[in-house]
């Protein structure tokens, strides 16, 4: 059976303006230009944008954001100041309310899509007390130059101090941690 050639009305290198949709269940801007789904890591329902799209698929493409025509109304000022940088949080910079909205229609795209059971149409959700502070686990994604132990695992070297702060710095290219030592 021949494989069906597939008309992608972009290519890679081209540059859009989009309206950002809405958020797909990765967290990321989801737009369509053509009928075809582009991802904008960043976007927020509500922003304009202009971007590059740097990744083309059968289903879907990616675009960087290189500017930011209008900014959403949900859009917030995040209290990190290291957040643009870093890749630790999704959603600081997106109001709460709609940040808990989003999080209800995970759930019901989820029941719907992999479960393939209708969602109730009124799900509650409770909203935490605290936003900030008050997660007790983090997840580091650490890459570099490490060697192999002499057992075949991992050797990473570790500071002398091992007690960090949660205020951390994630580079979003090199998956370096850059943490301040608890004083």
């Amino acid at each position: 059976m021949a494989k069906l050639k597939l008309d992608i009305p972009v290519k890679k290198g081209d540059r859009l303006e989009l309206d950002v949709e809405t958020l797909a269940s990765s967290g990321d801007g989801l737009c369509r230009h053509e009928g075809y789904t582009l991802f904008t890591p960043g976007g927020l329902p509500g922003d304009k944008v202009v971007g590059k799209v740097v990744k083309t698929t059968p289903r879907f493409g990616v675009v960087k954001v290189f500017k930011v025509l209008e900014f959403s109304k949900d859009r917030i000022e995040p209290p990190c100041p290291v957040f643009f940088n870093c890749g630790g949080c999704k959603f600081q910079d997106l109001a709460y309310e709609k940040q808990l909205q989003f999080k209800i229609q995970i759930v019901k795209d989820s029941l719907k899509r992999i479960a393939h059971i209708e969602p109730p149409e009124n799900i509650e959700i409770i909203a935490a007390d605290s936003q900030y502070q008050y997660r007790n686990k983090g997840s580091f994604a650490v890459q570099g130059n490490t060697g192999r132990n002499h057992r075949g695992g991992l050797a990473i070297p570790l500071p002398q101090q091992r007690q960090f702060r949660g205020a951390g710095k994630h580079r979003k290219t090199s998956y370096r941690i850059l943490c301040r030592r608890l004083s």
